[in-house]
């Protein structure tokens, strides 16, 4: 089982099956669980369109590659404005990343702070979709 902290390689049906989530793996941050709904947040690699103010994602953090600190190979903006919700499904160990499985601590408390908003939009997310993207994801029963 994964833990809160973990950062996995999955595909994601967002918005539509067809979408670039679901079509390439992205990173996800597990951010937090509840009752078995297990929340996720998008790490991306940071784009020129992402720099200046009043650019989406509003709450984000911008983190450097770092294997102290993260898994990260190029510089990634996390994705605070919404989380990933899944419930009712078994996320197999071996979607962690290779270089290192988590973020650190404190990048962990920064992130969870930032996301900690009025604001954040949750998006439930299918699991039997997802676990037709990702074959190492199975339904619980």
């Amino acid at each position: 089982m994964i833990e809160v902290k973990d950062v996995i390689i999955m595909k994601i049906p967002y918005s539509t099956i067809k979408a670039s989530l679901a079509v390439a793996p992205h990173m996800y941050i597990y951010l937090d669980e509840t009752n078995d709904k297990r929340r996720f947040l998008t790490c991306q690699s940071l784009k020129p369109y992402h720099l200046g103010k009043n650019k989406l994602p509003y709450k984000r953090v911008i983190e450097d590659p770092n294997l102290q600190r993260n898994p990260f190979l190029k510089k990634t903006l996390i994705d605070c404005d919404k989380t990933f919700v899944i419930e009712n499904a078994e996320i197999s160990r071996d979607l962690l990343t290779n270089s290192r499985k988590d973020i650190c601590q404190s990048l962990y408390n920064q992130v969870n702070d930032t996301s900690n908003h009025s604001e954040l939009v949750e998006h439930p997310i299918n699991a039997r979709t997802l676990s037709e993207l990702n074959y190492k994801i199975k339904i619980k029963n």
